[in-house]
Formats: structure tokens, sequence, C-alpha cells
């Protein structure tokens, strides 16, 4: 709170409502975006002394440096730009914290209601913009002309913050109808500042009785597949898995987004499950008893199996979400805090079934991971060659955002390294704005060493991102440069096309050098595995935000990556499990 007994804020009665009401649901950081017609939150944020304010030119990049700072504190996160096509740019964005259940909180100035469709400038339809993908949303009166009017805003602006703090978390949007005049102040007493009500938390605790259910079937079940999704780091989470996977009846999957490190749980699915070719070995591998936890999953193949091979239940944990039911089979939701859940239910468990299931997948896992070293020895450079350089180099502890596509799928070919926070924006899984979602993060965090790795057409797409008043200097890019969409490749169907290079891939002329130059951003630059090995070490003891471009060869990085998959599939194929079957339920 200022230090002073008067806000000095603009004159405009629904500015000031909104503006006190983000304070007092939790708002301390806004992002600004340069404009006239929202020019009555600027000064009112900027004047006020209750925000940390943060100016962001290009409204995209704004909307995933909002983003990235609200998944960073987990607080919610205002951002505001001017009327007109700017509010659209903040779409991307919005979607993706709609999915990653981000609390982004969009502020629109629009022009007056009356002038819309009339041939106004920068006067297009903004009320229900960004309906589709966000929690709520209230057009607020500008200038309320009655009592009813000023506590209808008071009402709606309670009501949107709680839905996101008190129940399912999420980006909320607020457009304003503003007329002229747009830069006059009034000197507001501390004491007039607006009541909101607040809402009692959701709760996050399952009752005793829906555990001791899941716990009978957990129990009785001879294979159980514990799957847990993109998730913040839970240390009590962490604990839990570590757990569960020392049973024998149970397999505990994860990915790097899962920010689950203990030992036991497989954290590098697609090494296994794309090179096994025995349908029966799939089969046998698959769940009777399959839970779910947290968000989105990136593999592509463990969803396709398990829809193939339906268990016969499915629950998922979640507090918040409602009808998620990615693999067809959802037989079970529990609105539940996943570590509490489990937790209980495995402390009421009180003798081991008899089972092989665990160690079925442990004699997959260990020849997969022994084949898995033997290729990257030899292999040559490559986008693959240069993960495996820059994964064994960067130690924590940091902060590593993925960018799509290809990054965050050869990221988990590796697994979850000790001390490495892991995030990508995995809600829509588009390529647009990691940098600016990982700047965000940082600027959140400056305490907090963040990498990002990120392709050339993901960068390139975000490079706005750069060009930031608030560039936070702890947050550090490495570029796989392979001139394209790599992922085109490797995917099937493009790659036979002869559309590939001209429109799937995407080139570009643009340098990667001249755009850090342009933006004052330190650049390394390594084109071969020695380079490479140089350069990171170069890279981690330089200070402030450097940019360290990887050249790698399109037309090879395809070929090593399915060479790896036939070559731990072959020795897949070398090992007896026939005795290590899993026994019928």
């Amino acid at each position: 709170m200022a230090e002073t007994k008067h806000l000095v804020m603009s004159d405009k009665k629904g500015v000031h409502a909104l503006v006190t009401g983000a304070h007092a649901f939790g708002v301390r950081d806004v992002i600004i975006c340069p404009g006239s017609r929202n020019a009555p939150f600027t000064i009112s944020f900027s004047r006020s002394g209750l925000f940390r304010c943060h100016s962001i030119a290009d409204e995209r990049v704004a909307g995933f440096y909002a983003l990235g700072m609200a998944l960073a504190t987990k607080r919610p996160v205002l951002v505001v730009c001017t009327s007109g096509s700017a509010g659209i740019n903040l779409g991307p964005a919005l979607a993706e914290a709609f999915y990653l259940k981000a609390p982004v909180v969009a502020v629109t100035a629009d022009r007056p209601t009356a002038w819309v469709d009339q041939g106004n400038g920068q006067t297009i339809r903004q009320e229900g913009l960004f309906s589709n993908y966000i929690r709520g949303e209230y057009n607020v009166i500008g200038e309320p002309l009655s009592t009813d009017e000023t506590w209808m805003n008071r009402r709606k602006i309670s009501e949107l913050f709680n839905s996101i703090i008190c129940g399912v978390p999420g980006p909320i949007h607020f457009n304003v109808p503003l007329s002229e005049p747009l830069y006059n102040t009034e000197s507001y007493p501390l004491e007039s500042m607006p009541a909101f009500y607040r809402r009692a938390p959701l709760s996050e605790k399952a009752g005793d009785t829906v555990v001791a259910e899941c716990a009978e079937v957990f129990a009785s079940a001879k294979r159980v597949m514990v799957l847990i999704g993109q998730m913040p780091k839970d240390a009590a989470l962490n604990e839990v898995a570590r757990r569960l996977a020392a049973m024998p009846h149970v397999t505990v999957l994860t990915e790097t987004t899962a920010n689950i490190s203990a030992e036991g749980p497989i954290t590098t699915i697609d090494r296994l499950i794309m090179s096994i070719k025995d349908h029966h070995l799939l089969e046998s591998l698959m769940p009777d008893l399959l839970i779910t936890a947290g968000g989105m999953i990136v593999s592509k193949r463990i969803k396709a199996l398990l829809r193939e091979f339906a268990p016969a239940h499915h629950w998922h944990i979640n507090p918040h979400d409602e009808g998620l039911d990615t693999f067809r089979g959802l037989t079970l939701e529990i609105p539940a805090d996943p570590a509490n859940f489990l937790g209980r239910m495995v402390a009421s468990f009180e003798k081991m079934p008899e089972s092989n299931y665990a160690s079925l997948w442990e004699r997959v896992k260990n020849p997969a991971h022994a084949a898995h070293l033997t290729y990257i020895a030899s292999m040559p450079w490559s986008d693959f060659k240069a993960f495996d350089i820059l994964l064994s180099s960067l130690e924590g502890p940091i902060v590593m955002h993925m960018a799509n596509s290809s990054a965050v799928r050869y990221v988990q070919l590796f697994g979850t390294q000790t001390g490495v926070e892991y995030h990508a924006n995995r809600g829509t899984s588009g390529i647009d704005g990691s940098t600016s979602t990982a700047a965000g993060w940082a600027r959140a965090n400056p305490e907090a060493d963040v990498v990002l790795i990120t392709g050339d057409t993901a960068f390139m797409y975000d490079s706005n991102a750069l060009w930031n008043n608030s560039m936070p200097q702890n947050l550090k890019i490495i570029v796989i440069n392979n001139e394209g969409g790599g992922i085109f490749r490797i995917i099937e169907g493009p790659a036979g096309t002869e559309e590939l290079e001209p429109f799937f891939e995407a080139h570009h002329p643009a340098s990667i050098r001249d755009i850090a130059t342009a933006f004052g951003v330190n650049y390394l630059k390594a084109e071969n595995g020695a380079e490479l090995i140089e350069s990171v070490r170069d890279f981690k003891a330089a200070k402030g935000c450097t940019i360290l471009e990887v050249k790698t060869h399109a037309r090879k990085n395809a070929g090593v990556l399915k060479k790896y998959f036939k070559f731990i599939a072959g020795e897949l194929s070398a090992v007896d499990i026939s005795h290590n079957q899993p026994q019928a339920k």
C-alpha cells in the first residue's frame, strides 16, 4: 500500500473501481502497452503507488509476458492495452493461460459503445472478444451515473476475481469503454476505496469415503499406471510418486513438465514406447487402472496407446479440471489436490498385491536406457547431439523453458535432471510467445537462472520479446537453428511433400546475430559439437541476457532421430520378457 493518505488516479470512477479492485485481489504486477485510450489506466496504475508497472510495446508479447509472471508468482497479473486491434493481439496468450489455468487479467480500453460499427478509428467489437477461452468477462461502466451502476461495477469486479482466485484459475477480461477527456486525474482519500466481497476457497481435499472406496479398487488392481502431466514443483507429490513407484503393481510415468525428480518414476516415456514393435508387449504394459493428475501430456504415443487399450478404470485427480477425458475412458473425476488424495490413499494401504507389473516396465526401461547411452555416444552432429551436449552441461538450479514443437520433445528423451524446474506452453502447444513467457517468468524471479531452449522458427515468431524495457538480465536463450520448422521432417505426412520447404518449414532470411545486436543482447554461436562445448561454457558464464545460436543441418536431423528409435527397438527385441508378463486381473 502506498505511504500516503490519498491516491492519484484517473477521474473516471469505473477506472478507479477496477484499479483498486485489482489491488484488493492481489494484483501487484501490471503490464502496460502504449496507447491513448488506455491513458486513464496508465496514469492510475502508475501514479497510485500500488503496483509494479512494466512497459511492453507489443501486445502479443505483453500477454505472454504477463502469463510468465502469473505462472512464476501464482498471483493474478494484469495486462492493459488500448482499443481496436491491439486487444486482439492478447488472444494467443489468453488461450494459453486458459489451458494452463494461469490467472492473467486482460483489460482492454474501448471507444464509446455508440460508435461501434460507425466508421470511427480504432473502434471494433471488443465486448466478448475472448469469450471462448476466458473464465469470465465484464464490460465495465467507465463513468457510472448512479449508485446502482457503481454497485454493479464493484459486484462484477468481485465476481470475476473471485472466480479465478477461489475457483478455477485462468484468464478474465474487463473491457472498458471510455469517453474523452482521458487524461484528467483526481486525488482519492484512502478511506474511499470501494469494498469488494470475497468467496471462501474451493476445498481441495476429497472426503474419507471417496478415499476408502478408491483405495479398495487400487489394492485389488494388478496393473496400475499413474501418469502425471504438467505440474509446478510440488514436494509432497514428488514424495508420493516415489512411494507409489516402489509398489510392485504400480508404474509411475512422468514427463519433464511434471517436475517430478524422485527416484523410481519413469521420466522418458517416448524413449520406451516409441521403440516397442511387439503389439502383445504393448498391451501387457497397459494398465487395468489408470490414475492421472496434472495438465497436458506431451507424448502422443502414450495417449494413442491408452485410447487403444482402454483401462477398466480411469481416475483423474485435479482440484479444477472438469470433464478432461483425454484417453476416452474416464470413469471417475476426483476434485482434490493430487498429493493429498494419493498420499491418504497410500497411507491406508496395508498389503501389497502380488504383481510383476512394475518389474515388467523396469525390464523394458533398463535396456532402453543402455541403448540410449550407446547411441548418443556416437551419433553425428544434429539437433539431437546438440541437446545431448546442452542438457549434460546445464546443471541446476535453473528454470528451463522449452519452446514448441521440437525442443520440448527432444528434452523428454533425456528425462528429468536434478535441480531443474521445467516449463513449456503446453496449454495450446503453440510456438508463439515462448520467449515472452520465459521473460515474464524471469522478471518475476530475478534471483533464478532462467534458460529458454527454442527453435529458430519459434524464436523469430516471438523476436519482439526482446523489444522490452524490462528485459530480465537473468534470462538466457538457446536457439537451435535448423533453418525452419524441423518438426515437419519428423512427423508423418509433410516430409514427403513438395510443399515441405516452401510452406511447411517456413524458412526465414533473418540473422539471429543481427537481431541480438539490434536489441543489445549478448550473442554466441556454435556450428558443431566442439564449438558448442566451448560456447556453452561462455554462455553459462556470461553476464546479462545472452543468446546462444546453435546451427544444425536440417536435412540430417530427422534421420538421426529415426535411427535412434530404430536402434533402441533392436535392443529391446533381444530382451526376453516372456517369463515376466504381468498377471491377469
